[in-house]
């Protein structure tokens, strides 16, 4: 199973999630997705983490927004 927890924060739900499942965290705040590095990591956990996917996904929405305007 693969799951993707956008707006991620720190890992609230991607920490808990881990352990069952493989989980995509995405979030745009740099200490946010460190302190989740860090989190997951002495947990053993393994989580994919992309900030800049979060930037890129509002970019999109926003051009799409504009084109039906």
């Amino acid at each position: 199973k693969s799951v993707a927890d956008l707006f991620s924060g720190v890992g609230t739900f991607a920490l808990a999630v881990a352990a069952r499942a493989r989980v995509h965290a995405v979030e745009q705040d740099a200490p946010a997705l460190a302190a989740l590095a860090e989190a997951s990591k002495a947990a053993g956990l393994k989580i994919a983490d992309c900030a800049l996917e979060l930037k890129l996904l509002i970019e999109q929405i926003r051009e799409q927004v504009q084109n039906i305007e």
